[in-house]
């Protein structure tokens, strides 16, 4: 490309402008190399104009390689696999994304680290519904990570995770299970690359002591070996990671809340080399996932409507941990989501009928949280959401027996 410091000068008409390479085609339909090759040595753009093409070619930010694709989750960078199916990784979370605010943003944001820092074993406990099962599902989709989810309880044969002892035509035999591959092998990919997988281990505090002990060799497989049936060893795939998820940190159900928990052998225990508590996400993270979830209360219900959840949420998860006295039920994301649901249903009843939505549809749809309690349990939960929902939700009868005079002295 010849250049000047003057406006080129268009040799077939007289046109001048910073670059002719427009005018050229559009005036007379030649390109820039057949203008040059009938008009040899002519300028085509003046010296402004190449230094700003050439500053917007540096500015622009080209896209990373394939193989180079990162991925921010939780605080922390990964490596993105775009070379493993999606078929083999854990499904979409729906709505989930890490959360910004409150204890809850950094127990999240430890855990990652750690899962990227070090291939050693994490355990993860808290209540139900704080998202300790979904946040390594979604990580593994969004970062293309080959994922086996193990659901433990009582009826679960471990062991045939590993290896199962089979019947063929020339006798019986070990045939080796979906875990044993996936500790060892990994996910091959079409180009040959073995990636490792991500290994769930969920409900870990229900297994009974003979999961236990098949659980015990799959920890330990993170040291590099399993043994198997016949005294052999078999090697696992570096890089492997191994996490546990459940309601208590390995000493039973604590209240009662949990009664299926059992107390995890501490030789176990000792083997997870991270552990890592969930909580309850703050309101900052929560609200967002609402909105998103429940487009009709978004749109109708207006900002009393959430102020009204937040208030209630507040009340109910307070006195769930409170050592005077709490109320002993739970209540984390998924009974919230239930309970906007029910709402929900109301407002689009409301909708449909009316043309606008009542006031009173939050009361209503917190029905089904009060009839997953009985006893006094129901009637304490309505005395401490009460102040906090438009209208009071306690029932006070017919009241109109009730005069408004003065209090006199019998």
């Amino acid at each position: 490309m010849t250049t000047t410091n003057l406006l080129p000068v268009c040799r077939e008409c007289g046109f001048k402008s910073h670059w002719l390479g427009t005018h050229l085609m559009s005036e007379h339909g030649l390109t820039v190399e057949e203008y040059l090759a009938k008009h040899e040595g002519a300028a085509t753009a003046s010296k402004e104009a190449l230094e700003k093409f050439s500053a917007r070619r540096k500015a622009r930010t080209l896209p990373p390689k394939l193989e180079d694709l990162t991925i921010e989750f939780a605080g922390t960078d990964f490596k993105v696999h775009t070379n493993v199916p999606l078929s083999v990784c854990a499904p979409p979370v729906p709505f989930y994304t890490p959360p910004k605010y409150g204890e809850q943003s950094e127990n999240v944001e430890d855990v990652f680290l750690h899962l990227e820092g070090d291939d050693a074993p994490i355990y993860v406990h808290g209540p139900a519904g704080t998202g300790k099962d979904a946040c390594f599902q979604a990580w593994s989709y969004k970062t293309r990570t080959p994922c086996l989810m193990v659901q433990i309880n009582p009826d679960v044969d471990v062991s045939k995770f590993l290896y199962s002892h089979e019947i063929g035509e020339k006798g019986t035999y070990y045939k080796e299970g979906k875990l044993l591959k996936a500790l060892r092998d990994g996910y091959v990919t079409d180009d040959g690359e073995r990636v490792p997988y991500l290994i769930i281990l969920t409900d870990v505090d229900r297994m009974t002591e003979e999961q236990g002990e098949h659980l015990r060799m799959i920890i330990d497989s993170v040291s590099g070996r399993i043994a198997t049936p016949d005294g052999g060893v078999e090697k696992v795939l570096k890089g492997t990671r191994i996490v546990a998820t459940a309601n208590s940190a390995g000493n039973g159900s604590t209240g009662g809340r949990y009664a299926s928990s059992r107390v995890v052998d501490a030789s176990i225990m000792s083997r997870f080399t991270f552990k890592f508590e969930y909580t309850t996400l703050d309101w900052n993270d929560e609200k967002p996932i609402l909105v998103d979830r429940f487009p009709i209360l978004a749109r109708h219900g207006g900002d009393s409507l959430w102020e009204q959840v937040e208030k209630c949420s507040k009340a109910i998860r307070k006195a769930i941990v409170s050592e005077m006295g709490g109320i002993d039920m739970e209540f984390g994301h998924r009974e919230l989501v239930a309970w906007m649901k029910s709402t929900a249903i109301y407002a689009k009843r409301d909708l449909d009928k009316k043309g606008k939505v009542g006031s009173d549809v939050l009361k209503r749809g917190f029905k089904t949280v009060l009839r997953s309690v009985e006893g006094t349990t129901r009637g304490d939960l309505q005395r401490l959401v009460n102040p906090h929902l438009q209208g009071g939700i306690i029932d006070m009868g017919d009241t109109s027996h009730i005069g408004d005079g003065e209090l006199v002295d019998l």
